[in-house]
């Protein structure tokens, strides 16, 4: 398809990006959010907010290492309430951290949200007729 509208700039990456990923790759969680919500701050742009949810899903991730499942739940309620652009990759984060608990409710959830494909027919999100699942669909 051709057309004639611009090709926009690529935007230049935010300068404190590379300090977020070196304090995630250190392991240094907390920091990382915190140095992530100065660039929010400061840029306020989508590239921002995408670098502060990444920082708070590492955040989130390493609270559920060490066995914080409360705490991890609780932050990522809060990181979805004030980040709902952001709802695609915190359905991923919800379920990984159900996952990561044990609830089966809550890993599957997000099968049933806006985000599903419209491709994928509603029928794979029902039981069968004697309650199972139909899981030899998906195989």
């Amino acid at each position: 398809m051709v057309t004639d509208a611009p090709t926009p700039e690529p935007m230049p990456a935010l300068p404190e990006a590379g300090e977020v990923a070196r304090l995630l790759g250190l392991g240094e969680f907390k920091q990382a959010v915190e140095r992530a919500k100065q660039a929010h701050l400061r840029h306020a742009t989508a590239e921002s907010e995408a670098l502060l949810v990444e920082a708070h899903a590492a955040r989130i991730g390493s609270l559920c290492d060490r066995g914080l499942h409360a705490d991890a739940r609780t932050l990522l309620d809060l990181v979805r309430a004030r980040h709902p652009a952001a709802a695609a990759r915190l359905a991923d984060v919800a379920a990984w951290v159900a996952s990561e608990i044990g609830s089966l409710a809550d890993a599957v959830g997000p099968l049933a949200g806006p985000e599903l494909p419209d491709d994928l027919p509603a029928t794979h999100l029902q039981p069968g007729a004697g309650g199972e699942w139909p899981l030899s669909q998906w195989s």
